[in-house]
């Protein structure tokens, strides 16, 4: 972070190891077969997108590191630079960095749903929104996207399917398989879906 509380230098700083692993993910995938890239991908730059997403995944340039895991994936897929990436997302099962984001306040929040209210806790009456989790009060628009207070509304936007598994690790493997078809592009395509 900068004096002003930014993650630029941040992303700056990992846009740059990004780069060096989309060169070396372009020379590997002629080289080795698919699941042995894929894995490649998974420790060079999985590993780098993932490190702190809730945190940075919602800043002002976000897009920058989402354009060099496209950058990856197109390299890892084997077709040019103008192709569309999304389809090689969902062909390859790796998310999104918007999707990574989404699981990991999802998780958040499902490790800490005790702590969540719900709006059968403010009344009494059956309605058909009983069992979704109210949002939290907030006095700054700024800490909307923090996780914590982002963590009813992404929760809450989640299929059924999802939300009703009955421990946390079917809940993450179901919630990576929706992500994974979802394919989503943006955070805010979650709450369209």
């Amino acid at each position: 972070m900068d004096r002003k509380l930014t993650w630029g230098p941040h992303i700056d700083k990992m846009c740059g190891r990004l780069g060096g692993a989309c060169f070396a993910l372009r020379r590997v995938a002629r080289a080795l077969p698919r699941e042995a890239a894929r894995a490649c991908y998974f420790a060079t730059v999985h590993s780098v997108l993932q490190y702190g997403t809730e945190l940075w995944g919602r800043a002002a340039d976000w897009e920058r590191a989402f354009r060099m895991q496209k950058r990856a994936i197109r390299a890892l897929a084997g077709v040019s630079w103008d192709t569309s990436a999304k389809p090689h997302f969902r062909s390859l099962e790796i998310l999104t960095l918007p999707s990574l984001l989404i699981l990991q306040i999802a998780l958040y929040v499902r490790q800490n749903l005790p702590t969540y209210k719900k709006h059968s806790d403010a009344h009494g009456y059956a309605t058909r929104g009983a069992d979704r989790l109210a949002e939290l009060p907030r006095r700054l628009a700024k800490f909307s996207k923090t996780t914590r207070i982002a963590g009813p509304a992404v929760y809450n936007s989640l299929p059924n399917d999802v939300t009703s598994a009955t421990n946390i690790h079917c809940f993450k493997s179901r919630l990576k398989k929706w992500l994974v078809e979802q394919a989503f592009y943006t955070f805010d395509e979650l709450f369209t879906v």
